[in-house]
C-alpha cells in the first residue's frame, strides 16, 4: 500500500464511526439510552438511533463531515 493510499485509510477509518463518536461525547444520556436497547431488544444501532435521535449514527455522521 503506498503512502496515500495508506493516508485515505487511516481518514477513513477516523470517520468510519463519527455519528457514534460525535453522540457519546456530546449525547451521553442519550447514547446509553441507544445502548440499552440495542441490547434488550437485540436490534441493530441505526434502527435504534434513529428512533432515539430521530437520525441514524450514519446520517449524523454524514451530516457533521459535510459541514
Amino acid at each position: 500500500m503506498g503512502l496515500e493510499e495508506g493516508e485515505k485509510a487511516f481518514i477513513c477509518g477516523m470517520l468510519y464511526n463519527l455519528g457514534k463518536q460525535v453522540v457519546l461525547f456530546y449525547l451521553p444520556k442519550e447514547y446509553a439510552d441507544i445502548t440499552k436497547l440495542v441490547l434488550k431488544n437485540a436490534t441493530i444501532e441505526s434502527e435504534v438511533s434513529k428512533s432515539v435521535l430521530g437520525i441514524s449514527f450514519e446520517e449524523l455522521g454524514i451530516a457533521v463531515a459535510v459541514n
